[in-house]
């Protein structure tokens, strides 16, 4: 089993082992994936509930 394949397994049981507290709202799960800003990406899109406005904070916008 490769190293991508293993994380993804280890995920999924902390998932199995969590799932009562994450269906009652106990424990949230949230995703994070690397990523470098550039030039532009100041504004975009991202997943929050409907009707409900996520600002982020971005403390350097220096052009890259």
């Amino acid at each position: 089993m490769n190293r991508k394949s293993r994380k993804k397994t280890e995920i999924m049981g902390l998932l199995v082992q969590g799932r009562r507290e994450i269906a009652c709202g106990d424990v949230r799960v949230m995703f994070l994936d690397e990523y470098h800003l550039l030039w532009g990406d100041i504004s975009g899109y991202g997943w929050s509930r409907r009707s409900q406005r996520v600002d982020v904070e971005i403390k350097s916008t220096r052009e890259r």
